[in-house]
């Protein structure tokens, strides 16, 4: 009796194995006729090192770019010499009663001596950007601060004591 039930089960076993084997490979054959088979391209799995090495040559590509964009439009403003590659002021040493008039948006810091500000009307000043204050006209100009004549109006500085120095950046003309 034993030996008959071991036959039937080994019977339904290989019927059942067999099915499963055939639908196995219509299976396979069917999403293989049909094309759509998975690739790397459609989704690719990468490691985290990779995406990293990836990211640091996409930021170096990026600095590189960024900073020759920045010193050609640097370079398109560039004023009183310089390679180009940066803005650069130029240091003039003046004398007692010799004044520095803008024809321009201009930037001076007073490094030496004493200077005054020069403004052709009461309603007009030149801008400390260091302290965030403004200078009426024959205001003292401090020294090591950031002072901007912002147009050609006739605004600038005049020198109080011979061998002052100054650094100044953009167009300007220097009077006396």
């Amino acid at each position: 009796m034993l030996k008959k039930i071991v036959m039937t089960c080994g019977r339904v076993f290989m019927k059942c194995s067999s099915t499963i084997l055939i639908m196995c490979v219509l299976f396979t054959a069917f999403a293989t006729a049909s094309g759509e088979t998975y690739t790397t391209e459609e989704d690719p799995l990468v490691s985290l090192s990779y995406v990293n090495a990836e990211m640091e040559k996409l930021k170096t590509q990026l600095k590189s770019e960024m900073e020759a964009y920045v010193r050609e439009e640097i370079a398109k403003n560039a004023v009183g010499g310089g390679d180009g590659n940066y803005v650069v002021f130029t240091t003039e040493t003046l004398k007692a009663g010799q004044k520095v008039i803008a024809l321009g948006a201009c930037d001076v810091i007073l490094l030496t001596g004493s200077a005054k500000a020069v403004c052709p009307t009461d309603s007009q000043r030149l801008t400390d950007k260091t302290t965030e204050t403004s200078i009426a006209n024959n205001g003292n100009i401090i020294k090591n601060h950031y002072i901007l004549l912002p147009k050609a109006d006739g605004r600038g500085i005049c020198c109080t004591s011979s061998g002052t120095e100054i650094m100044i950046k953009g167009e300007y003309k220097i009077i006396g």
